[in-house]
C-alpha cells in the first residue's frame, strides 16, 4: 500500500486572483474619474471687500423663503436671469456677488450658479455671511 507523500505538488490557480485584481482596478478607475466631475470656480469675498457703489456689480441674495433679491429688490428667477443677461451683454466683465442666507438649501445655490454659468457669467463671487458681534461666542 502506498501512502500519499507530504511533498505532493500543490498547484495554485492564479486565475481567480487575477480576476479580482482586474475588478478592483476597474472599480478604482471608475470611482476616481468622478473626483472632479463638475466644478464651479468661485471667489469667496466678504461684503466689505466689494464696493457697493460700483454700478457694474450685481448683488444677488438667496433668501430662506425661496425669494431672490437683486440689489435688495425682490425678483423672480426668470427676471433675474433676464436682467443679468442684459448686463452681461453690455459688459462682459460685469461682476455678480451671490450670497445665500442661512438655511437656504445648497441645491438652490448650486442651481442658481449653474444658470449663471449658462449665461456665461465669468465673474461670480460667493459672499459669506458676516457674524455680528452680538452673535459671536
Amino acid at each position: 500500500m502506498k501512502l500519499p507523500s507530504s511533498k505532493s505538488k500543490i498547484r495554485v490557480n492564479l486565475t481567480p486572483l487575477i480576476d479580482v485584481v482586474f475588478i478592483l482596478l476597474i472599480f478604482f478607475m471608475l470611482v476616481s474619474s468622478f473626483s472632479q466631475w463638475r466644478e464651479i470656480p468661485l471667489e469667496l469675498s466678504t461684503a466689505a471687500s466689494v464696493s457697493k457703489s460700483n454700478p457694474s456689480i450685481s448683488f444677488v441674495v438667496l433668501q430662506q423663503t425661496e425669494v431672490i433679491a437683486l440689489n435688495k429688490q425682490p425678483i423672480s428667477l426668470k427676471q433675474l436671469l433676464k436682467i443679468l443677461s442684459a448686463r452681461l451683454a453690455a459688459d462682459a466683465k460685469h461682476q455678480i456677488v451671490l450670497r445665500a442666507e442661512q438655511g437656504v438649501p445648497l441645491q438652490q445655490l448650486i442651481s442658481v450658479l449653474e444658470k449663471l454659468k449658462a449665461l456665461a457669467a465669468n465673474n461670480v463671487s460667493l459672499a459669506k455671511n458676516e457674524v455680528s458681534q452680538s452673535n459671536a461666542p
